[in-house]
């Protein structure tokens, strides 16, 4: 994705903030990554009204592969492809059958999976036997994100988000630079 600012705007931002001082690449260098972040986390929630896991989770699932620099005004936000939650994040709960876990997808509400167990301890997992006997044991997973990223629609968020947030951003970083100027924070502030 990429977005293009106006050369017009871009002179104003620059006869602005240089007014106040301040180096232009590196406020918006600043203000670049602050997007990108925020991509991070509008997509993550995205993903949270298809896949029934927690936001911090389905963050794991979206990189931000290359940060800013002021030499070089951009930023690379990656979707992970093959990526499994563990399905002890879809709720699951041991019942006697087996496990019962949040189905994910159109199709809502909770699933069974019979034969498997739950491990209880600082990580519970949940494990089904492969064979007869005890062991070998295989761990279950949920569904990667990486197959609900065109459902969701997270691409096009994605694009509109950062559309939206970057003149916000710069926007803060005047404001900012303002108020350091005048003397009005407090603490320390870069």
């Amino acid at each position: 994705m990429k977005i293009d600012i106006n050369s017009q705007s871009l002179a104003a931002v620059r006869k602005t903030i240089e007014s106040l001082g301040a180096n232009i690449k590196r406020e918006l260098n600043v203000a670049v990554n602050k997007t990108a972040k925020q991509v991070k986390i509008k997509a993550a929630r995205k993903l949270k009204s298809v896949i029934p896991v927690p936001v911090k989770v389905l963050k794991k699932a979206i990189a931000v592969s290359k940060k800013s620099d002021i030499a070089n005004l951009t930023s690379e936000i990656l979707m992970i492809q093959g990526y499994p939650i563990p399905l002890r994040y879809f709720g699951a709960k041991q019942t006697k059958t087996g496990v019962t876990y949040k189905k994910s997808g159109p199709d809502k509400g909770r699933g069974n999976l019979p034969g498997a167990f739950m491990l209880h301890g600082y990580f519970p997992m949940v494990y089904k036997r492969l064979t007869k006997k005890r062991f070998p044991l295989a761990k279950q997973n949920g569904p990667a994100p990486s197959e609900y990223y065109q459902s969701a629609g997270v691409t096009d968020l994605a694009l509109d988000t950062a559309r939206d947030q970057l003149p916000k951003q710069i926007n803060e970083r005047i404001r900012f630079l303002t108020l350091k100027a005048k003397g009005q924070l407090k603490g320390k502030q870069k």
